[in-house]
C-alpha cells in the first residue's frame, strides 16, 4: 500500500515541478522503498525554492482530494494527440500497444502501469526529506502518509533541539545558524 501512495504522490510532485518550471521533465529513476522514496530527475534546472513550492502544491492537492483518473488509449500516438503534455517513457512502450494513462485530476498525465490511490487524499502528507544535485540530475527523497507525519515530528524535535542549543527560536534559528557559520569562517 505504501508504494501505491508514494507512487501517486510522486506523479503529483513531478506534475507540480513541471508546472512551476514550465517544461516536461525526464524522470530517470524512481525507487519506492519500505520507508522513504527516491526520484531522480534529469536536466531539470531545479533549486530548493522550486522544490519547496512543488511540495506545498502537492499538499494543497492532497487537502483538495484530487481524484486519480485512469484513461486507456489504443496507442501512444492516440494518447499524445489527446494529451499533448503526456509524460511517457517511450523506450518501455511497444508500438501499437494499448496505453494506460494515469491522471492526477487536471494536473498531471503519465503513461503508467503501476497501482495508484483512488484519490490524493489517501496520501495524507507529502514531505521532501533530502535533495542532492548530482551533475545534471536532481535526486529527491520523499515520504508520504504516516512516514511523512513521523518524519515531520522528528524534524520538529530536531529544530527545537537546535533552537535550545543555539539560543534561537523557531523564527530566528536560520539567521542564528548563518551568523554562527560566518563567525566560524572568520575564526
Amino acid at each position: 500500500m505504501q508504494n501505491r501512495l508514494a507512487h501517486t504522490a510522486e506523479h503529483a510532485f513531478i506534475g507540480s515541478l513541471q508546472k512551476i518550471i514550465g517544461k516536461t521533465l525526464t524522470v530517470r529513476k524512481v525507487e519506492h522503498l519500505e520507508y522513504d522514496n527516491l526520484v531522480i530527475i534529469r536536466d531539470a534546472d531545479l533549486n530548493m525554492d522550486i522544490i519547496i513550492k512543488a511540495e506545498q502544491e502537492v499538499n494543497s492537492m492532497i487537502t483538495q482530494g484530487r481524484r486519480i483518473i485512469v484513461h486507456t488509449f489504443h496507442s501512444l500516438g492516440e494518447a499524445k494527440d489527446q494529451i499533448p503534455n503526456l509524460r511517457a517513457n517511450e523506450n518501455r512502450i511497444v508500438n501499437n500497444q494499448s496505453i494506460r494513462v494515469v491522471e492526477i485530476e487536471g494536473h498531471d498525465w503519465a503513461a503508467c502501469i503501476m497501482d495508484h490511490a483512488a484519490n490524493l487524499k489517501e496520501c495524507v502528507l507529502f514531505l521532501v526529506t533530502q535533495v542532492n544535485m548530482v551533475g545534471a540530475e536532481s535526486e529527491i527523497n520523499f515520504v508520504v502518509s504516516d512516514a511523512a507525519k513521523n518524519t515531520a515530528l522528528d524534524i520538529s524535535q530536531r529544530i527545537l533541539n537546535i533552537c535550545k542549543e543555539t539560543g534561537a527560536n523557531y523564527d530566528t534559528v536560520e539567521q542564528t545558524i548563518k551568523k554562527l557559520k560566518q563567525i566560524n569562517r572568520i575564526s
